[in-house]
Order: C-alpha cells, then sequence, then structure tokens
C-alpha cells in the first residue's frame, strides 16, 4: 500500500500551520534586544507550538514507516 500522496498530504497541512502560527508573531518595535525580549511570552508560545506540531509530525512519520 502506498502512503506517499497521504503523507504529502499531511507534511503540507502541518506547513501551512506553522506558517499561520509564525505569521502571528509581533515585529518588535526596534531592533534592539530590549524590544525583542519584550516579546518573550510570544515566543516562548510559538516554541511550545512548534514543538508540539514537531511531535505529531514524527509521531505521523515513525507511524507511516512501519506501514
Amino acid at each position: 500500500m502506498e502512503t506517499e500522496r497521504f503523507e504529502a498530504l499531511i507534511d503540507a497541512i502541518l506547513a501551512i500551520i506553522i506558517t499561520l502560527i509564525i505569521l502571528e508573531l509581533n515585529v518588535p518595535s526596534a531592533p534592539t534586544f530590549a524590544a525583542l525580549f519584550e516579546l518573550k511570552q510570544e515566543f516562548f508560545i510559538y516554541a511550545v507550538s512548534f514543538f508540539v506540531i514537531f511531535n505529531i509530525w514524527n509521531t505521523h512519520h515513525n507511524l507511516f514507516t512501519k506501514i
């Protein structure tokens, strides 16, 4: 049974999700580390979301290598 098309579909969906999440991040008010540090909560939330999505993708990928 070929699963490449389904795997590609899931990869595309997860890539779109990650892209939409990154678009929600605000640009710092000034190009300084202090302004970047003010957005630490948003970056932390993005990192956690990215980690969760990566785990979903990794589990999905490992599952389909066994099929």
